[in-house]
């Protein structure tokens, strides 16, 4: 499954979930970039990490310094640098890599 179409099919499923429970708030509206995932669905090692508190969202900022993106949201506290630091320092992430790939590296062929 192509990480777009996971995307696709994840939104709409917490779509969903929101239309069935009107009583909760659809954190989409004012944090778009916030998904909750990042890389690809079908990869052979996913992480799982603790969902960020709201005063975590609040201060995400975008490593370009612009506003929030969906790279954002992993930049959002002490933890989350450590995290990138020990992915860059395994060879899951690529530092120079596009802003567009949100720095995955590249499979291993």
């Amino acid at each position: 499954m192509e990480t777009s179409d996971f995307e696709a099919a994840l939104s709409d499923r917490i779509g969903t979930v929101f239309q069935s429970h009107p009583d909760l708030r659809d954190h989409r509206v004012d944090y778009p970039w916030l998904t909750g995932s990042l890389g690809k669905p079908d990869a052979d090692v996913i992480f799982v990490a603790e969902n960020p508190s709201l005063s975590q969202v609040e201060r995400a900022i975008d490593p370009t310094g612009g506003p929030p993106t969906k790279e954002a949201q992993w930049y959002a506290s002490r933890g989350d640098k450590l995290f990138r630091e020990a992915l860059v320092a395994s060879g899951f992430k690529d530092t120079r890599s596009a802003p567009s790939s949100c720095g995955w590296a590249p499979p291993i062929s």
